[in-house]
């Protein structure tokens, strides 16, 4: 659990979460923070969080998470391309 809340907190350092949240504000215009794949490593690192959670509960990690979705869900329904 340690190696997962450290890989969330170094995605919230280096702003990938925050990509998702210009696409939901319409600033298509900001360069997105990291490398172009930034946002799948932040998919696969969720999904690796639901592995996890399926094994032992976590409401703090599980509330973490749901947040992220939300952004994430609010880019993918601003963007007409489909974020």
């Amino acid at each position: 659990s340690i190696a997962i809340v450290h890989c969330l907190d170094r995605f919230e350092e280096k702003g990938a979460f925050t990509n998702f949240d210009n696409v939901r504000d319409g600033k298509l215009d900001q360069k997105p923070n990291g490398p172009p794949w930034t946002d799948g490593l932040v998919y696969e690192t969720i999904r690796g969080c639901a592995e996890f959670l399926r094994n032992k509960r976590d409401p703090a990690l599980e509330q973490r998470l749901d947040g992220y979705i939300e952004r994430i869900l609010a880019a993918q329904l601003t963007d007409p391309q489909g974020y």
